[in-house]
């Protein structure tokens, strides 16, 4: 009796400490849970909120100085034509007058021996120039490259100033016509001029320099065309600038029609084919039948030699043979030249 008298008092005097306590207790651990909560909430908001976009809605990526280009890379990966890549480089330019950078490449498709590195320096240049078009049209959706069409990608560009390397990678077919691109890691897309030019270079052979010419009709001051027949004697054809137009060399006569339009046509004749055979070498034997040479105002001279199957050896490209369309014989022959 008198010991659980004993017990009863101790309990009532332990009661207000232990209620003060087990209150304490509950305090601080709602405190800790809040406390944690809190820091998981900023946690989570700060993994889930994106980073904010380098690029401004319908305004140019790309800001760089077309003359300082001095090397591209073009990687296409068209499902419906070839997978390429090729580097090329701008050293100089072609033509006496020196109006069309000359772009060589340096690399191209593996397995594939260039004979011939021209390559087309008036599209590069084009293409570059097209690149300051490219605008973001809006975000893209989350998702992996592969999802956007950037792994593998349809096409990638690289380029090169003296100071400064950018370059775009680009995949599917957007929402707003344009496509989904990465520039500089961030993934967005982008509508302009360029997207159309890589579409039309499919293939690798666009980006050659398919023109047989590489000096336009004003680099040249005379121009003399030779046809070497076996047992014929064919006059040839000689003309030299006069007064904005031509005329005989030896006479200083103005052609009963001006030649101009049709000297014009030969610039623009067309490779078909990039000859594998070395000129030095070809196989069967090169025997010219027409041989033209293009002379400008200090005496600087562009040999052009066409055999009878129209393959074609420069002696600006030299090592290389091409071969002409079948359509280029009717200007080559010594009829269309009569005058």
């Amino acid at each position: 009796m008198i010991a659980s008298l004993r017990a009863g008092r101790w309990a009532g005097a332990l009661t207000p400490t232990l209620a003060l306590a087990l209150a304490l207790a509950l305090a601080l651990a709602l405190a800790l849970a809040l406390a944690l909560a809190l820091a998981l909430g900023l946690a989570l908001g700060g993994c889930s909120q994106k980073q904010p976009s380098a690029f401004a809605t319908g305004k140019p990526l790309f800001n760089f100085d077309l003359e300082s280009v001095r090397e591209v890379l073009i990687v296409k990966n068209d499902p419906s034509g070839q997978r390429w890549a090729a580097r090329a480089s701008q050293e100089g330019w072609l033509g006496p007058q020196q109006t069309t950078p000359r772009w060589l490449i340096r690399q191209g498709p593996e397995g594939l021996t260039l004979n011939d590195s021209l390559a087309d320096g008036a599209l590069i240049r084009h293409l570059l120039d097209n690149l300051k078009t490219l605008r973001k049209s809006g975000p893209a959706p989350e998702g992996s490259d592969a999802s956007l069409g950037l792994a593998p990608p349809w096409a990638e560009v690289r380029w090169k100033t003296s100071d400064q390397e950018s370059a775009i990678t680009l995949g599917s077919p957007g929402l707003s016509g344009g496509r989904w691109a990465r520039v500089n890691q961030e993934k967005l897309e982008v509508s302009g001029a360029a997207l159309e030019m890589l579409r039309m270079i499919s293939e690798f052979e666009r980006l050659r320099h398919l023109r047989l010419m590489t000096w336009t009709l004003h680099d040249a001051d005379r121009i003399t065309i030779r046809w070497l027949e076996p047992g014929r004697s064919i006059p040839a054809f000689q003309a030299e600038r006069s007064s904005g137009d031509w005329a005989h060399p030896k006479t200083g006569k103005a052609f009963r029609q001006s030649p101009g339009a049709a000297l014009e046509a030969l610039t623009h004749l067309q490779i078909e084919h990039f000859e594998t055979q070395e000129a030095r070498d070809p196989s069967p034997a090169f025997v010219s039948w027409v041989v033209m040479d293009w002379l400008d105002r200090k005496d600087r001279k562009l040999t052009v030699e066409i055999d009878r199957e129209l393959r074609v050896r420069t002696s600006d490209r030299p090592g290389s043979i091409f071969r002409l369309h079948r359509e280029a014989r009717r200007l080559l022959s010594p009829s269309a030249w009569t005058n």
